[in-house]
């Protein structure tokens, strides 16, 4: 692996670069790595919001982002748009990251790989801890499923700006980064 951290796109298992692992895969399964700081449009299961379950109907669109370690700006292009969606990532504090959009998004719903989120806050308002996921797209919050270490984010609109995620523990994520530069 290059150096930074690295999640595996299908379990969200944050791999620390600069080594060498051994990954088992199937012949059908592709080993598939995404770097720290990704904002990346992805479509999941309407009803379980896994990317790992098959898709009926259209899906549901979101965007994977993995805790950035710098600041990072992406830019993605659409069929219905000339103009890029733009998204920037970039941590913030100690404990949390900030993610900006020039606001054409094409989804509310964001899946964060690596956090167990603390606090969510969309363009100045926190939003409130769900008991469940949020598969109904007319609710609006954030569920942190501490089996997969994902947080799942169900924004309030399409039209959001910023969105600021606060987890405890990515203070010591944060401080092992600076230390091994």
């Amino acid at each position: 692996f290059p150096e930074g951290i690295w999640y595996d796109l299908f379990t969200g298992e944050k791999v620390v670069g600069g080594s060498t692992k051994t990954v088992e895969a199937l012949l059908d399964e592709i080993p598939v790595y995404i770097a720290s700081g990704a904002v990346m449009p992805i479509t999941l299961s309407d009803t379980t919001l896994k990317l790992s379950d098959s898709i009926s109907g259209t899906g549901r669109s979101a965007l994977l982002i993995t805790p950035p370690t710098t600041e990072k700006t992406t830019e993605f292009f659409t069929d219905t748009t000339s103009d890029p969606t733009t998204y920037s990532i970039a941590p913030t504090s100690g404990n949390s990251f900030k993610i900006t959009s020039n606001g054409s998004n094409q989804s509310n719903l964001m899946v964060v790989y690596g956090t167990s989120a603390t606090s969510v806050v969309c363009d100045g308002a926190g939003l409130s801890k769900l008991s469940s996921m949020p598969t109904d797209v007319n609710v609006s919050g954030y569920y942190v499923d501490s089996a997969s270490g994902f947080t799942y984010i169900a924004l309030p609109t399409t039209d959001w700006k910023s969105v600021t995620v606060t987890d405890s523990s990515l203070e010591n994520f944060y401080w092992l980064i600076n230390i091994s530069h």
